[in-house]
């Protein structure tokens, strides 16, 4: 199918999710690539598997992003379908936290602490989504993202979606076995504590002064 075709498959709905010949540069933090032909931006994991379908139907070349701050994209652009997971909820119950993956990673630790959670502030400055954090593991300071995982909704290969845990994962020094598997995280559960949130704010700023003094 050509573009066209493809976007005569979409829904009035999804067509609003749809955009042609996004400069690839608009989408990474290094500010570079080129045009792709379709992005699709996903706020459900329905979504995403709708997206999915269509583009194994079309033949064309699929590529999914996050936050884009680990991507160097051709100047050349993107001759496929790009997947933007933007799927940025949430919400709380006791203290476990829903969160999309596409949420900005750095802005989910400031809404947890407003929240009056703490554990993430480790974190804080790096860049990027919740998404990229869990499928690289993200730490730093003695901590890693992988120890607050409850489960995670994810879209596999094959187009389908389902809720892993911990296990499917496989937790390692900044490396989970997602990067092999191909499974994209779409959204994830998180267990927080109800600590001293005064301090984790001064050991947030006191991180971020690090970071960026570096």
């Amino acid at each position: 199918m050509n573009v066209r075709q493809i976007l005569n498959r979409l829904s009035s709905e999804d067509q609003n999710l749809v955009q042609r010949g996004v400069p690839l540069r608009e989408l990474t933090t290094l500010r570079i690539g080129g045009p792709a032909t379709l992005v699709c931006r996903i706020h459900t994991p329905e979504q995403a598997r709708r997206f999915h379908s269509l583009a194994r139907e079309s033949d064309s070349p699929l590529f999914v992003f996050g936050g884009g701050s680990n991507v160097l994209a051709d100047d050349r652009g993107f001759d496929g379908i790009v997947l933007k997971v933007a799927t940025d909820c949430l919400t709380r119950k006791a203290d476990v936290i829903t969160v999309g993956a596409g949420l900005n990673f750095d802005q989910l630790i400031a809404s947890t602490l407003e929240m009056g959670l703490t554990g993430l502030e480790f974190a804080s400055g790096i860049p990027g989504t919740l998404g990229g954090a869990l499928v690289g593991n993200a730490g730093c300071y003695g901590h890693e993202i992988g120890e607050f995982l409850v489960d995670a909704i994810v879209l596999t290969p094959d187009g389908e979606i389902e809720t892993v845990g911990p296990e499917a994962f496989g937790f390692r020094y900044r490396e989970t076995d997602l990067r092999e598997t191909g499974h994209v995280v779409l959204e994830a559960r998180l267990r927080l504590m109800r600590g001293n949130v005064q301090a984790a704010a001064d050991s947030r700023a006191e991180k971020i002064k690090d970071r960026r003094s570096k």
